[in-house]
Formats: structure tokens, C-alpha cells, sequence
């Protein structure tokens, strides 16, 4: 059994503007870079949201594989258009409930919405 410590997830890459954080958006991934893209797009067009909130995205992988590397262009990409946003990496695979957990521990917002890397949010998720 591998003791879960957030120390198990590296920071890669991290926009942050706002210290007060109401929503974290917790994205567990492993290396599913086309459907990822496609969740931090619906993620970063939340309408009618009147509070600031945070994308994490934690790969639960760390190799320098080509997934890899095209999920770090995408989320550098992206942190264009969210305020805050950070990317991890877990230093060992924690399996996917484990992924999970990390990324609920790094949340920074007073609410968790957790949407897997092949999820789609609703525009009005966060407002709902």
C-alpha cells in the first residue's frame, strides 16, 4: 500500500493570479492529451460564474512520452485563457483513485468539481 502525500505530485507548470479561490476544477489525467484538451475547453467556458476559480490538472504519470509532453503544450496553452491554472505530475502511478485524492488535496477553492479527462462540463456548471 503506497501512503498517499501530496509530495507524490510535482508541479510542472502554474498560473496563479487570485488568492482567494471559490471553485477548484480537479482534472486527474493519464496520457489522454486529445480528450483533455477538450475537458480544460469546457472547464475554461464556465457562464455566469461571479467568483474566481482554478483548474488542476494531475497526470498520474511522469514519463517524457510524447502524451506527456503534448499535455504540458496544451495546458501552457490554455493558461491564456483561465487565471489560474497548475499541472502535476506524480513522481510514481498511484492508480486512478489515488489521482483522484491527490488532486482533491491540492485544491486551493472552498468547493471540488472533479471532472475526469473525458468528461465534458455544462457552460453553467460552476453558477449551477
Amino acid at each position: 500500500m503506497i501512503k498517499l502525500d501530496t509530495d507524490i505530485a510535482k508541479l510542472i507548470y502554474e498560473k496563479i493570479t487570485s488568492k482567494d479561490i471559490t471553485f477548484s476544477i480537479v482534472i486527474p489525467t493519464y496520457k489522454r492529451p486529445r480528450y483533455l484538451k477538450r475537458t480544460i475547453e469546457s472547464a475554461i467556458c464556465q457562464k455566469n460564474v461571479h467568483s474566481s476559480y482554478e483548474i488542476i490538472i494531475v497526470n498520474n504519470d511522469h514519463s517524457e512520452c510524447v502524451e506527456n509532453i503534448e499535455i504540458k503544450n496544451i495546458v501552457v496553452k490554455f493558461s491564456k485563457f483561465v487565471p489560474d491554472i497548475r499541472y502535476y505530475e506524480n513522481t510514481i502511478n498511484v492508480g486512478q483513485y489515488g489521482n483522484w485524492f491527490l488532486g482533491i488535496c491540492l485544491a486551493r477553492g472552498t468547493w471540488i468539481c472533479m471532472c475526469h479527462d473525458d468528461d465534458l462540463m455544462s457552460s453553467y456548471t460552476l453558477s449551477c
